[in-house]
This record gives C-alpha cells, structure tokens and sequence, in this order.
C-alpha cells in the first residue's frame, strides 16, 4: 500500500523533475511518521516530495538494501549492524482485550501466562468460564519482536494464537473474538473505534503520563533508518524530527525522546 504524503510539486517544463524521498513505515509506526510527514511537508522544508510505504519489518529493511527505500521507520531496531539507526519517539504497547470482558487490569506474569498457554480460561483471572483466544502478529514484524522482548521474557508464544494480519486486523480480531485478548502500539488504538479495552498492567494504566513516569513499562522506540548516515534532504529530515517543532508532532500520539 502506497500513501503518498506530499502533493506534487508544479515543475516548469524547463527543469528535470524532482527525485522524491521514499519512506517505508511498518504497521506499527505507520500512524506517526504520517503525521511526521504531513507535517514536514506542509513547512515545505526544502522542498524534496515524500512518499511513505508500508511494509514490514523484513521487507522494509530488504527495500532499503537494495535500494528501493531511502529511509524507515520501524517500532524495534534492526540487526544490521552496518545500517544507521537513531530513536526519535517512545510508543506504548498497549495489552488489548474484547470489550465484553470484565477485566481491566492484569500482571506481566499473567500476560505472559496467556501467550505461552498456561493460562487458557478466562475464570483463573477472575472473569467468566470463558477460553482466553491469544491473537499475535506474525514472527519478524516489528512489534511482536517488541512484545516478546518486553513481555515473553524468552518463552514462546502458543501455537494456538491466532495471527492477525496488520494493526488494524489486530483490533478486528480482538473486538470480534470472545474471550480475545492481544497488543497494539498506542498510536493505532485511534483505529478501534472503541471495538477494544486497553488494560492496565500491574494496575498501571497504558497512558503516556505514566510512561513518562515510568510506572507504565511496556514502551517500544520508534528508529530512524538508513543505509548510513543520512545527508543532504535525508538529513533535514531527521534533524526536524528531533528538533523541539518535530518532537513536538510526536507527543500528540507518542512520547518525544526526552519525556
């Protein structure tokens, strides 16, 4: 899917055309570079147009090697050493659940107990004889890497989760599934039109105020991504993102670097 951020720029005839940036995002970051961009654009900042993509973990970073992408935005960092990489925003993962469920709130442990299939009944958690339905995102995106590294602690997630295909699937599936129970980055629960209920973790409500007190604790960074250190219009791009105008656009959804 191509989103194309920026108008296109009127060129005389007389002039060679324009080279735009090409900018991939995975899911998970999608709804905050898009506004990153949006709002870089309409400061016509340089001038360059940009274009965003969204792709996945992999298949963004494979774009990027071969050239196809001049920059990412990934929720989790890449293990290519070779690449440049930098954060420039914190995301919440935020633990989801159908709406029809009377829980708010559970423990890390209980989370973890949930995806690895050792709790498997809604009742051991205090809510109705119901089976728990875990609903993962596939192996290698961005923000499942996250969630395992934040919250599995090593130990695998059970065969019997359901995958969801993109963050908005993600939502679906949970919204629709009794006794449904998954994740989603903060900045696309805007998505859910109130199908899910974030919960509380260890009583600790996924807001941005806790995590900027570091009471809430599943916080995933956001990177800026290149083959190498970016220059020219890549880089007016990134020193605008870290400036206070730029992290400014990110605390409307996320958490700036310094919060």
């Amino acid at each position: 899917m191509l989103l194309l951020v920026t108008a296109c720029h009127q060129q005389d005839a007389s002039n060679p055309v324009e080279l735009s940036i090409r900018l991939a995002s995975d899911t998970a970051s999608a709804p905050l570079a898009e506004s990153l961009l949006n709002a870089y654009e309409s400061k016509d900042i340089g001038g360059t147009p940009l274009t965003l993509t969204q792709l996945e973990h992999q298949p963004a970073l494979t774009a990027l090697q071969s050239g196809e992408m001049d920059a990412l935005f990934l929720a989790h960092p890449p293990k290519q050493e070779e690449l440049f990489f930098t954060p420039i925003a914190n995301e919440l993962l935020i633990i989801v659940a159908n709406p029809e469920l009377p829980i708010d709130s559970l423990s890390l442990d209980e989370i973890r107990g949930i995806f690895t299939g050792r709790i498997s009944s809604w009742d051991a958690l205090g809510g109705p004889v119901i089976s728990i339905q875990a609903i993962t995102r596939e192996q290698g995106t961005s923000i499942r890497q996250a969630f395992e590294a934040l919250v599995m602690e090593g130990q695998p997630i059970t065969r019997s989760a359901r995958l969801a295909m993109d963050e908005q699937d993600m939502l679906e599936q949970v919204g629709t599934t009794p006794g449904g129970i998954g994740y989603a980055a903060g900045t696309s629960l805007s998505l859910s039109e109130e199908q899910v209920i974030p919960l509380s973790v260890d009583g600790v409500s996924p807001s941005r105020e806790a995590a900027r007190r570091r009471a809430y604790r599943l916080m995933m960074p956001v990177f800026f991504v290149t083959p190498s250190e970016p220059e020219g219009a890549l880089r007016n791009l990134l020193d605008w993102i870290l400036s206070p105008e730029g992290q400014a656009v990110i605390r409307q959804q996320a958490l700036g670097l310094n919060d």
